[in-house]
């Protein structure tokens, strides 16, 4: 994740970036985007020299890191993929999805 995916995220949602009042490290911004959706309000915070994102909606709260790419999907959602393979969703209509556990590309075959 870099600052262009953060724009992308940003343009995605129809909103502007936002920077924090701190940073992990000298001169390493922390970006963050609000947005109104109907669960409730959505709050992407993007750590990109720490590769993480925090999304927040309501009183819950996802922690996604490692972060390996982000795809934006033009009128519907954004998506954070990790290293190990889990995926945290971020919509526009404001549901936060996280999907975790198992190797990239491996079957389920419980049953």
């Amino acid at each position: 994740m870099n600052a262009e995916a953060v724009r992308a995220v940003a343009a995605l949602f129809g909103v502007e970036v936002l920077t924090e009042p701190y940073e992990p490290a000298d001169g390493e911004p922390v970006f963050a985007i609000e947005h109104r959706g109907e669960p409730g309000n959505l709050r992407l915070v993007m750590w990109p020299s720490l590769a993480r994102v925090d999304a927040h909606c309501g009183p819950h709260t996802w922690v996604a890191k490692g972060i390996v790419e982000t795809e934006v999907i033009d009128g519907l959602e954004v998506i954070f993929r990790t290293a190990d393979g889990a995926m945290l969703f971020a919509a526009l209509t404001g549901d936060v999805l996280m999907v975790t556990g198992g190797e990239p590309g491996a079957r389920d075959e419980s049953g």
